[in-house]
This record gives C-alpha cells, sequence and structure tokens, in this order.
C-alpha cells in the first residue's frame, strides 16, 4: 500500500510553505524536513525577505522566525497582515524558543495565529502545522 502525502493527489499542487528564518542552518533542517513530507518550501532569511514574498506569491502556511534581522518576525508578521494576507487565507506560525504569555501575546497581535517552539524536530513540526494545511486545502 502506497503512503500519501500532502502533494500525492495529481490533481492538486503540493501545499506551499514559506519559511522564514534567518539561521542557514534551520532554514535547511526546516526545509528538508517540510520536502521529505511532500511540501513545496521557499525560504526567506530575514523578515524583510519574507514580506516580499509573502506578498507577491500565495503560500499555504508561513513559519516566521521571530528574532531575524533587519525586519524580525513580529514586525514582518504584522506588515504581511497590514499587506491584505489574511490570517484565515495564509497561516503564520511563529518559530521560537521564547516562551511567556508577554511573547505569545506579541505574537497574536502581530497577526500570527499560533507558534511553533524551538527547538522542534520532525513530529513536532508536522504536527505544528497539520491543522493549519488541512483548513487551507479545504478552502
Amino acid at each position: 500500500m502506497s503512503q500519501q502525502t500532502p502533494g500525492s493527489e495529481s490533481s492538486r499542487e503540493a501545499p506551499r510553505i514559506l519559511v522564514a528564518e534567518d539561521s542557514p542552518t534551520m532554514r535547511e533542517v526546516a526545509r528538508g524536513l517540510l520536502e521529505h513530507a511532500g511540501f513545496a518550501v521557499d525560504l526567506a532569511a530575514d523578515g524583510s525577505a519574507a514580506v516580499t514574498r509573502a506578498t507577491e506569491r500565495r503560500y499555504d502556511l508561513i513559519l516566521m522566525d521571530i528574532n531575524m534581522p533587519r525586519v524580525n518576525g513580529i514586525e514582518a508578521a504584522a506588515l504581511i497582515r497590514a499587506a491584505g494576507v489574511s490570517a484565515a487565507a495564509t497561516p503564520i506560525l511563529a518559530m521560537t524558543a521564547e516562551k511567556g504569555p508577554d511573547r505569545l501575546e506579541d505574537i497574536l497581535e502581530a497577526g500570527m495565529n499560533g507558534y511553533l517552539p524551538k527547538p522542534f524536530g520532525r513530529v513536532q513540526l508536522l504536527e505544528a502545522i497539520a491543522p493549519w494545511i488541512r483548513a487551507a486545502e479545504a478552502a
């Protein structure tokens, strides 16, 4: 029996995810895990690049590091939302090692849908994005 991956239906493209992360190692780890699971992945090395990519192309999900140079993840998410990219159409999940109610409040106020705690492995990543990808595919 073959195992179906997110993009394995011939009538649909693979769900596209933008990974915004300033660490080259973390970008490549996330890309590898997501591509292995059947997703199409684009990368952004900072918040400014993430805003540009997110406003030029539709993504099923954005994974956004919080602490990036130039434009941080909180600012980038707010700019993406201000540009008209809705939370329903393109969920944004923060990737952060920071915890606490203040940080979660910042994340939600910026228009992000939730967060993925760092460090994460394959299982944590796929479990965190699954509900958002299912919602995007149903839309």
